[in-house]
């Protein structure tokens, strides 16, 4: 069994809420989050190297996806300026009245002096629900920091997406250009496609915690977030990704239009 690790459960960002009255119920999705990582400080499942590479090939797929689709010229935008990109190809959640979401994703940020991205930092997500649902959703997600504090904040190694509201009904689905689930908050943007069924309404909220042992394993020796965000340690196979990156940022501006 890891480590465990103690995380102060101070939400970051807020999801949007359907009834003001669903507020009095964020406590008990709060208690939910702090108790499932306590409880299970490894609840994913060992990685190996390729499971670990797999990551990187579908995170630089779903980050093509949602900056390459011709309706999400807002999200390009704000991408192409970012000071971090957190990106999760798949977050599964499962939920009846109680709720979990799981799922790991890659941490890349742009060195504020030099405008380099880093190395990719693989983080677990971990989240928690309570309230009248039911149903199953697989979610790709991209979420960027639009400043260097937030894009700090998210480096130190444990960073909360929501603690909030969700409401949903119906399948869900369609790509993209059909279904998109837009958040919010001071520093943040969160976009993310899901697939499935759920139905209900929640309180919730998801952390975000670094994979020190995927890290150790992909680069080969133990490294922290520092050698990552200045470039100390490189991994060949991160090469595509970062280059779609860097690629984007590089853009040029787009004029206005008179």
């Amino acid at each position: 069994m890891g480590a465990q690790v103690s995380i102060p459960c101070q939400p970051v960002m807020q999801f949007r809420t359907s009834d003001s009255r669903i507020t009095r119920f964020r406590w008990l999705a709060h208690l939910a989050i702090c108790a499932l990582l306590a409880l299970c400080p490894t609840v994913s499942r060992a990685d190996d190297l390729a499971d670990l590479e797999e990551v990187i090939d579908e995170s630089r797929l779903t980050f093509a996806r949602f900056t390459g689709h011709p309706d999400m010229a807002w999200f390009r935008e704000r991408a192409r300026t970012a000071s971090a990109i957190f990106i999760a190809p798949q977050i599964t959640r499962a939920s009846y009245i109680f709720g979990a979401s799981w799922g790991t994703g890659v941490l890349l940020v742009r060195n504020p002096s030099t405008g380099r991205w880093s190395q990719p930092a693989f983080y677990r997500v971990a989240g928690a629900s309570f309230g009248l649902q039911v149903g199953a959703l697989h979610s790709e997600m991209v979420a960027l920091a639009t400043n260097n504090q937030t894009a700090a904040e998210m480096v130190d190694g444990a960073f909360t997406l929501g603690i909030g509201g969700t409401l949903g009904a119906g399948t869900i689905g369609g790509g993209v250009s059909r279904s998109l689930d837009v958040s919010t908050g001071t520093g943040y943007i969160t976009v993310a496609a899901p697939t499935g069924l759920f139905i209900g309404v929640a309180v919730g909220g998801t952390l975000v915690l670094v994979k020190s042992g995927a890290n150790e394993l992909y680069y080969g020796r133990p490294v922290d977030l520092d050698d990552l965000r200045d470039s100390r340690v490189q991994q060949w196979y991160s090469d595509r990704l970062l280059d779609a990156i860097t690629e984007l940022s590089e853009q040029h501006e787009p004029e206005s239009k008179p």
